[in-house]
């Protein structure tokens, strides 16, 4: 949950509800205020249009924000182009599925001779299918995360301090189960001087008839009800524990 909810608010912050691009010539003045009143030419307008096109044929508000969530979660964002007749048409590939298919390409990658940060063919194996499909590197859109440029891939974001996380995860547990246990048991009565007959003696005793059967040992279990108000009588050397006053709530 602490992963997933900081993943959450940094792709928030960056992309937010969605992206605004500009187009503009090289040559224009980079004033805002002049841009806004000068007119476009005609290739800045088609470069706009092909833009519109791009990205709501590749939902690219969402693809952004998938964009970020992948590269913390996987180390690494792989994404395929696809050439079309309006527009590319871009999609995502599971690291699972690039594939080493020998030691030719450990790490399902062939890379270029000597050059160990630019790759040459991505070794997909997608679900269910047998044999390799190698795709040239000038079809994959290849993003690492955490590693240096010479890595051949990449790694999770919260990997190195997963082990913590676990910790604090059981650490919540455990703090919640004790107070549900400290707050479900009303009060802990200690007989000094009594045996445990007749500890139970008397514990039938006050029943009222109330039983339920231990989830655990599946034992009959004798209770008795106490409403607001009532009054406890108890014997000499009887004391009293009340675990739910040492139960802190936070404001």
């Amino acid at each position: 949950e602490v992963a997933k909810n900081i993943q959450r608010h940094y792709r928030n912050f960056v992309v937010g509800k969605h992206i605004n691009i500009d187009i503009v010539s090289i040559d224009d003045d980079s004033d805002p205020v002049k841009l806004a009143g000068k007119k476009r030419d005609a290739k800045v307008r088609k470069m706009l249009e092909n833009w519109k096109i791009f990205t709501e044929t590749n939902n690219f508000d969402r693809r952004c924000r998938d964009w970020i969530t992948r590269k913390h979660r996987d180390g690494e964002v792989i994404q395929r182009i696809f050439p079309a007749v309006d527009s590319p048409i871009i999609r995502f590939i599971d690291p699972l599925y690039i594939k080493s298919p020998g030691t030719q390409a450990p790490y399902g990658i062939t890379f270029v001779k000597d050059d160990a940060e630019t790759p040459e063919v991505f070794h997909y194996q997608p679900e269910g299918v047998t044999s390799f499909i190698p795709i040239k590197a000038e079809e994959i859109f290849f993003t690492q995360a955490n590693v240096d440029m010479g890595a051949p891939r990449g790694i999770p974001t919260f990997w190195p301090c997963l082990s913590n996380m676990r910790r604090l995860e059981k650490v919540l547990v455990n703090s919640s189960v004790l107070a549900a246990v400290q707050a479900a048991i009303t009060m802990v009565r200690k007989h000094k001087s009594a045996t445990s007959a007749k500890v139970q003696a008397m514990v039938n005793k006050q029943s009222d008839g109330v039983a339920r059967t231990d989830a655990t040992s599946g034992r009959p279990i004798v209770g008795r009800r106490i409403r607001p108000g009532t009054v406890l009588d108890a014997p000499m050397n009887t004391e009293y524990d009340f675990p739910s006053h040492s139960i802190v709530t936070g404001k």
